[in-house]
């Protein structure tokens, strides 16, 4: 069997061929501004057939004018440290994180052991706007706003720096998963029936608790969150055009773990009816994470440099399941993720090999003109860029943009999830 790491840019290449040619060599700009778009679990597997079949035209756009391919994940398969690897370009070892939680307790951004991008832009000058980017709980003083991974929880402080960055903004009406709103939302994703504003309450005969736990774990709450999420940063790009933008977008990994199986018609342990309900959920939960990067595409200008990443792909689960089970490995992580770029610095039709989620931090201070530090294991991705642009791209490394004072804090953690969360992760398998 040839490799994943090979297999992956040729199918690429024959999904673009087609619409590829003739791309035009865009002049370089006058400033820099960068979008970092996290899918949490996308992976080209699912991807491909949808861009075949024009079901992710946001997406396309990007890829055909852009570069892209995949991403692999050299660290653990764990969405926090992930995430703090691509926003640090530091190994888990480095940064401190190294799971979800310790003892039912969120690591917080006073775990971090490493200043993460939004710091050293501050620093440089650059302003940066944050919304729900894993482990940014407490938010962090910055050049702009932090709108942190905890903003939703009830009762928590210091979840937005400044306190006051959302007053004018008002109540988060997509996370009122009671609402009929809501309900009709998350009717898009899946062809079982629910009652209008009563989340949950299924009214198919006779009910099945397992499809009730499905729904409500696996799908209407991260959804939820990730329409929030969304909303907010519509809210702040309309305002404030931050040099970085970043946004964390869970679904299509929550999706994934809990639907995957039923849209696979080999799965023998899945029935008609079933296929029926859920066969088409997680594909359209990628048409919405898609419909959410062209909503942050309108607030992107021609000096906006994009890029759409995911920390991890997916793969089939292998936990069996019974009639009790339900089933929260239907689907898997696994290495190969998505990286996807364009903007005016950007290769067009470019096929990316090799590049790792150590190489995004290196790639982007390189956007910014910034030197790469010693202590960051990754690279600059070079193939990114027209070839005029790399003589442009800073060679020298610096030691490190760790403060040589400050002796790292040892690891810190957050309050006691809330139960809500605490269920969704035990349900997907991330708690025991």
């Amino acid at each position: 069997m040839r490799s994943p790491r090979r297999r992956f840019p040729a199918a690429l290449a024959l999904c673009l061929a087609a619409v590829a040619v003739g791309a035009v060599e865009p002049s370089p700009p006058s400033r820099t501004r960068v979008f970092l778009i996290g899918i949490d679990g996308a992976t080209w597997k699912v991807m491909l057939p949808l861009l075949r079949a024009g079901r992710l035209p946001n997406l396309m756009h990007l890829i055909v004018g852009g570069s892209s391919g995949p991403l692999l994940c050299n660290v653990s398969l764990f969405s926090p440290n992930i995430w703090t690897t691509i926003a640090t370009g530091k190994t888990p070892r480095q940064h401190g994180i190294d799971d979800h939680t310790f003892h039912e307790r969120p690591f917080s951004s006073r775990s971090r052991r490493v200043r993460a991008l939004w710091n050293i832009l501050s620093d440089k000058g650059r302003t940066v706007d944050l919304v729900g980017y894993l482990v940014t709980w407490p938010a962090e003083t910055v050049r702009g706003v932090v709108v942190s991974d905890q903003a939703l929880v009830p009762g928590l402080e210091e979840v937005v720096y400044p306190a006051d960055a959302l007053a004018s903004y008002g109540p988060l009406p997509a996370w009122d998963f009671r609402s009929a709103e809501s309900s009709r939302r998350i009717g898009r994703f899946v062809e079982y029936p629910f009652k209008p504003g009563q989340m949950g309450n299924l009214v198919a005969s006779p009910p099945d608790p397992r499809y009730q736990e499905l729904i409500s774990n696996r799908l209407a709450k991260i959804h939820l969150r990730d329409e929030s999420w969304v909303r907010i940063a519509e809210f702040l790009l309309a305002r404030d055009h931050p040099d970085f933008f970043a946004i964390h977008l869970w679904g299509v990994d929550s999706v994934s773990h809990g639907f995957w199986k039923f849209g696979n018609p080999k799965r023998l342990d899945v029935s008609s009816e079933e296929r029926r309900y859920f066969g088409e959920t997680v594909a359209k939960y990628y048409e919405y994470a898609d419909e959410a990067v062209g909503r942050l595409l309108r607030f992107a200008d021609d000096d906006t440099q994009v890029f759409v990443v995911s920390d991890h792909g997916f793969k089939a689960g292998y936990e069996p399941s019974t009639i009790d089970n339900a089933d929260p490995n239907s689907g898997d992580h696994e290495e190969h993720g998505v990286i996807i770029a364009r903007g005016s610095r950007i290769r067009s039709g470019g096929l990316i090999d090799q590049a790792t989620v150590l190489d995004i931090a290196p790639t982007l201070l390189a956007m910014f003109g910034l030197p790469v530090a010693k202590d960051m294991p990754g690279k600059i991705l070079e193939p990114l860029f027209h070839p005029e642009d790399l003589q442009h791209l800073p060679t020298r490394r610096i030691p490190t943009y760790e403060s040589p004072s400050v002796a790292a804090p040892p690891p810190a953690r957050g309050p006691l999830l809330p139960r809500m969360e605490r269920d969704r992760l035990r349900a997907i398998g991330y708690l025991k």
